[in-house]
């Protein structure tokens, strides 16, 4: 339970970084939960439901919010990966309800 909570902590510190414009270490607070919610969810979860939702609401929207840097960076903003901002906070989000769920039943 501890875990989840300092996952809790994580995930809405990170949202609120970001929020105030403090990019890295939000980027570092939501590498942190996601590995928080990996370790509290891994046991409890069946394998296939935790590594498919763990792939589909943490890495992937991860990985697309690091496609939005480097797009940034590069001024070319040919892809539309501004959407994967609200993308990575609902996958989040969703995943930290499922690590909720899973430490309920």
């Amino acid at each position: 339970m501890s875990l989840f909570l300092a996952a809790t902590a994580a995930l809405f510190l990170a949202c609120a970084l970001y929020f105030r414009g403090r990019f890295l270490l939000a980027a570092v607070l939501g590498i942190a939960y996601a590995a928080l919610a990996f370790e509290t969810a891994r046991p409890r979860l069946p394998s296939t439901l935790f590594w498919t939702s763990f792939l589909l609401f943490c890495v992937a929207p991860g990985s697309f919010l690091g496609l939005h840097v480097v797009d940034i960076r590069r001024g070319i903003f040919l892809l539309p990966t501004i959407y994967s901002i609200p993308i990575a906070f609902l996958g989040a989000g969703f995943f930290w309800a499922l690590v909720g769920v899973a430490l309920l039943w």
